[in-house]
């Protein structure tokens, strides 16, 4: 007996019954009782297929959706967070260092005379550069806590959690250390680069209050121009205290 493994909506294929019993002896009944069974196995087939479409539609949404999440957070040529992840992770970073009762440390980081490498060796040779700083950043931080964002141009945030100022200053100097020693090459050119830094921080027990992501960014920058006022290649600390209104 053969018979059709199909939905309203399309055949799936075909089930065949082979019985010892003469012809005679295959009743309409049994022939209904498969029949039946037949239709069955269709639907369980067919709600089956259906689920593993699903399923995999849904898997490839969820993929689609981190993809686009990752894309959104992320600076397109450098691969570090961006402008947007600093404003929304910042002040995350700061309220977990008060409740939890750990330091927390901030350096703007800039690349010197860095539109000189521009006019000089192209913008193609500026973005290597870029990516470059990147990565040697990448290789002396931790990774699962510490974290950096594209600022701006050349300008780079670097948020270092559960880090005191002293410790953070010596990181920075250890950067800036690599980077000018290290030199970058673009077409068989070693191109020198050097970096200024302003690094600020805070402790939650002799913090006033909880600080906020502007006046700890714009603590930072005035120390990164009295970094580049003082000749640039250098690291610039001081404690963040929240400045007095006039």
């Amino acid at each position: 007996v053969m018979l059709p493994l199909a939905t309203a909506k399309r055949t799936l294929g075909m089930v065949m019954v082979f019985t010892p019993l003469q012809e005679s002896l295959v009743t309409q009944e049994n022939l209904r009782l498969l029949s039946v069974l037949a239709r069955q196995c269709s639907l369980v087939m067919e709600n089956s297929l259906l689920y593993d479409r699903l399923r995999r539609k849904n898997d490839s949404l969820k993929k689609a959706n981190k993809q686009i999440r990752y894309l959104s957070q992320r600076d397109a040529l450098t691969g570090c967070y961006n402008r947007g992840h600093m404003n929304e992770h910042l002040p995350r970073e700061i309220r977990r260092a008060i409740r939890y009762r750990r330091a927390l440390s901030l350096a703007i980081c800039d690349l010197d005379h860095f539109k000189a490498v521009n006019d000089t060796h192209g913008h193609q040779c500026g973005d290597q550069i870029l990516r470059e700083f990147v990565k040697s950043v990448n290789e002396i931080i931790r990774t699962d806590s510490d974290w950096l964002a594209r600022y701006g141009g050349e300008e780079f945030l670097l948020v270092l959690p559960e880090t005191s100022l002293e410790n953070a200053t010596r990181l920075a100097e250890r950067l800036r250390t690599q980077i000018a020693s290290k030199g970058f090459e673009y077409q068989g050119e070693k191109i020198t680069i050097t970096a200024s830094f302003g690094l600020t921080g805070f402790k939650p027990e002799t913090a006033p209050g909880i600080p906020h992501a502007e006046a700890l960014l714009n603590r930072a920058d005035k120390l990164l121009y009295q970094a580049k006022s003082e000749g640039r290649n250098r690291v610039v600390s001081g404690p963040f205290a929240p400045e007095k209104a006039p």
